[in-house]
C-alpha cells in the first residue's frame, strides 16, 4: 500500500508541476483567449437576452474546466434570467465540495440592471478572479448590447402583431399566425403567449406558442362560429395598460376572425348554387379551366359529366315548382354522394348538372354515369312526387382525347348528352363515339 501510495504522490506532483508549467500557464492563457473571443462575436448574432444568456453560458462551459456555472441578470424591459451549466460535486462527507471554491462577479450593466456571474473550477489554478471578471465584462458588455436590440424589438412588437393582423387573408394559415404569435410574445413586458383558435377560418383549431409556456389564463374572447383562449407569461409584473395592451391585441385578432369568416360566407356564395348548395356555372367553369391546366401540365386525364333530368318539365308542371325543386335537391344530393373528394359538383343551370372528374379516365367515367343513372329514380322520390319516376340522361367528354379548351369540352359533353336523350334518356354517351 506504501508503494501505490508513494506512486500516487509522485504522479500528484508531476501534475502539480506541469500545471506550474510556463508551457501549461500558455496553454489556459490561449484557450482564455479564445473563450473571450468567442464571447465577444456572441452579441453579433443574437436578439434577445434570453438566447444570450444561454449561448454564453455554454461558451463558458465549453472552454473553462468548470464543475459549475451560473449566470443571473434582471435588465429594465426584459425577462429576468438565470442559466446554470453542470452541478455541484458532494465529497464523501455530503458536504458541497464546490461551494468553497466558487468564485464569483458581479455584472456592471451600468444603470440598465444587475447581474451575477459564478463559476466552481475543476482544477485549482486553472480559473481566478482575474479570468471570471473578464469573462463577466465580456458578457456584461454583450448583454447590453443584446438588451437595446430585444428593446427596441419589443418597442416595434406592437407595430408589427397589428400589421401582421391587418395581413390576415380570408383563410388565415399556420405559418401567419405563428408570426403573429411570436410578434405578440415580444409585446412590452410579456415572455410568452399560447393562442387555441377555434373557428371556421382555420379550418377548425389551431394551438400556437412562442416564448416562455404561459402561467396565466385570460379570458376567453367569443366570436360568432368560435373562440379564442389566450395564455400569456409575464417578464415582470403587469401593470393594468400593459394587461389591456395584450387584450386589446388578441381582440383586434377575434375582429380579424370574424371579418374573414364573413369574407369567406361571401365567397361561398358567390360561388354556390342557393337552391342545392352544389357549385354555380361560374364557379364550375372556373374549376374546370384549372383542372384542365393542371392536367395538361401532368398529363392526366379529365373526366366531365354532362346531366339532364328526364321529362323534368312535366314533373314541374304536374307536381309543381316546390316539388320541382325538391327533386333537384334530391338529385344533386346523389350527384355528392357519389363523386370522391376530389371532384366538382355543378348546377348549370335549371335540371342540368356536371361533373368535373380530374385524374378519372373514361372507364371510370362511364362507370360513375351509369351508377348514378340506376340510382336516380330512388334518390328522387319523394312525397311531393308520388309515383313519378325521374330519370337522367348523361354525355361524357374525356380529356385529352378531344377538345382541350373549357368551352369546346363542355360543348362536346353536351352533344354527348344530347345524343343519350335522342336514345330516349337514361342512358350515358360519351362524347369519343359521336365524332
Amino acid at each position: 500500500m506504501s508503494a501505490l501510495r508513494a506512486l500516487a504522490e509522485r504522479e500528484a506532483a508531476d501534475l502539480a508541476g506541469f500545471r506550474a508549467s510556463d508551457r501549461a500557464q500558455l496553454m489556459i492563457r490561449l484557450v482564455h483567449t479564445e473563450c473571450l473571443l468567442e464571447l465577444s462575436r456572441l452579441s453579433a448574432h443574437l436578439t434577445d437576452v434570453s438566447t444570450y444568456s444561454e449561448a454564453a453560458i455554454s461558451i463558458v462551459d465549453q472552454f473553462l474546466p468548470v464543475l459549475w456555472c451560473e449566470l443571473a441578470c434582471e435588465i429594465a424591459g426584459v425577462p429576468s434570467i438565470c442559466v446554470t451549466r453542470g452541478k455541484a460535486v458532494a465529497a464523501s462527507d455530503g458536504a458541497d465540495k464546490s461551494v468553497g471554491d466558487v468564485i464569483r462577479c458581479e455584472l456592471v450593466l451600468a444603470d440598465q440592471g444587475t447581474g451575477s456571474l459564478a463559476c466552481a473550477f475543476e482544477f485549482p489554478g486553472v480559473g481566478s478572479e482575474e479570468l471570471v471578471n473578464a469573462v463577466g465584462e465580456q458578457i456584461a458588455s454583450g448583454l447590453l448590447i443584446v438588451a437595446e436590440s430585444e428593446r427596441i424589438r419589443r418597442q416595434a412588437a406592437l407595430a408589427d402583431a397589428a400589421r401582421l393582423i391587418h395581413g390576415l387573408g380570408d383563410e388565415p394559415t399556420g405559418p401567419d399566425l405563428t408570426d403573429l404569435v411570436e410578434a405578440m410574445s415580444f409585446l412590452p413586458k410579456l415572455a410568452g403567449v399560447n393562442l387555441r383558435i377555434t373557428h371556421a377560418a382555420v379550418g377548425g383549431q389551431i394551438t400556437l406558442a412562442s416564448g416562455i409556456e404561459a402561467s396565466e389564463h385570460l379570458p376567453a374572447f367569443e366570436l360568432p362560429g368560435g373562440r379564442i383562449e389566450a395564455g400569456v407569461a409575464w417578464a415582470v409584473r403587469p401593470q393594468p395598460e400593459d394587461e389591456k395592451t395584450v387584450s386589446d391585441m388578441i381582440g383586434l385578432l377575434a375582429a380579424a376572425m370574424t371579418r374573414a369568416a364573413e369574407r369567406q360566407r361571401l365567397v361561398a356564395e358567390a360561388q354556390t348554387d342557393p337552391l342545392t348548395g352544389v357549385s354555380n356555372r361560374r364557379h364550375g367553369v372556373a374549376i374546370l379551366s384549372r383542372v384542365l391546366k393542371l392536367a395538361e401540365m401532368s398529363n392526366e386525364y379529365v373526366s366531365l359529366l354532362y346531366f339532364d333530368l328526364d321529362k323534368f318539365k312535366v314533373a314541374n308542371d304536374t307536381y309543381g315548382h316546390a316539388a320541382g325543386d325538391e327533386v333537384l335537391k334530391r338529385f344533386a344530393r346523389l350527384l355528392v354522394d357519389s363523386v370522391r373528394n376530389s371532384d366538382t359538383v355543378v348546377r348549370m343551370g335549371g335540371e342540368e348538372f356536371m361533373i368535373v372528374c380530374p385524374g378519372m379516365n373514361e372507364r371510370d367515367g362511364i362507370r360513375m354515369g351509369e351508377l348514378i343513372v340506376s340510382r336516380c329514380v330512388a334518390a328522387c322520390a319523394s312525397d311531393m312526387t308520388p309515383g313519378w319516376e325521374q330519370r337522367t340522361s348523361v354525355g361524357l367528354a374525356v380529356y385529352p382525347n378531344l377538345a382541350k379548351d373549357p368551352e369546346a369540352f363542355m360543348k362536346l359533353a353536351d352533344v354527348a348528352l344530347y345524343s343519350s336523350k335522342r336514345k330516349g334518356g337514361n342512358t350515358v354517351s360519351v362524347a369519343s363515339d359521336e365524332l
